[in-house]
Formats: structure tokens, C-alpha cells, sequence
């Protein structure tokens, strides 16, 4: 049973994120999220059944009333142009990550081409995005009472 368990744990490790659906990237299929080694979670909770019964499991792996959590989404221009396989050329895999006054998370690694990143269960405290490539140029931006953001990449 450890072995079925292990393998199980290292297939999820491997995942390679793909767009859902409606073409667009959605947090709930990242794999590669980044706050933990291997994305193996080693803290806090991974589903809302971990959290009280009047609770539900935030992005950043801790237990939040429904009400303290958000969806937000972030689409993105580089240069005011549209993110496409000519314009996301030599930088294809951003990371976006999600800022609090403490605390930062994210995921990587997220296609440029989609050109939109929602986050679902996204706890309020979270208030700045920044998109970019990992270890180098970006962009950030405060999240809006809107919950919708548009960042322009500048490359």
C-alpha cells in the first residue's frame, strides 16, 4: 500500500498543467505549486474537507471562513500585444505569484499564450500579483475590488 501511495504521489509530481475547458489556465490544475518542495504539501490543508465543516481550504494551504476567500483573475498583453506563440516567443512559461504583507505563493510554471490565470479560494490578504519570468523581469499590480486585473508585460 506505501508503494501504491508513493507512486501515486510521484505521478501528481510529474503533471504537466494544461488549460481546462474554456482555454483558459485555471489554479486548479497547477501542479507546480511552488510554496512546497515537489509540490507535495507537507503543511496546513490541500481540500476544504481538512477545514472545519464551516470552513474551506484557501490557495495558500490554511482554513478561511468562505467569506475571507476570493476568485480572481489575471489576463495579460506583453507590449500591449496579445499573448500568442509570436509575441510569448523565448519566454512560453511565466510564474504569477500572489502577495500579502507576510506571505507569497505561486505557481509555475504557467503558459504565456493563455493569457489569462484565474485563482480561485484566494484568501483577502492576498492583495498584490506579480507576473513575469521566474527570476527575472516581470510585473505586478494591487488586486482590484474587481477581482479582475490586466497586466502588461514588459517584453
Amino acid at each position: 500500500m506505501r508503494w501504491l501511495l508513493l507512486g501515486l504521489i510521484t505521478l501528481g509530481a510529474c503533471y504537466e498543467p494544461l488549460p481546462d475547458d474554456d482555454g483558459y489556465y485555471d489554479d486548479d490544475l497547477a501542479s507546480d505549486d511552488w510554496t512546497s518542495d515537489d509540490a507535495v504539501i507537507d503543511y496546513g490543508c490541500t481540500a476544504d474537507e481538512q477545514c472545519a465543516s464551516t470552513e474551506v481550504c484557501g490557495r495558500d494551504h490554511y482554513c478561511y471562513a468562505p467569506e475571507a476567500v476570493r476568485t480572481v483573475t489575471v489576463n495579460w498583453t506583453l507590449s500591449g500585444a496579445p499573448p500568442d506563440e509570436l509575441n510569448c516567443k523565448g519566454h512560453t512559461r511565466l510564474e504569477i505569484k500572489f502577495e500579502s504583507y507576510a506571505n507569497t505563493f505561486g505557481y509555475a510554471p504557467v503558459p504565456c499564450e493563455l493569457g489569462r490565470f484565474t485563482v480561485t479560494k484566494l484568501p483577502e490578504q492576498y492583495s498584490r500579483v506579480w507576473l513575469g519570468i521566474p527570476d527575472s523581469v516581470g510585473s505586478s499590480m494591487d488586486i482590484p475590488a474587481s477581482r479582475e486585473l490586466a497586466i502588461d508585460l514588459p517584453f
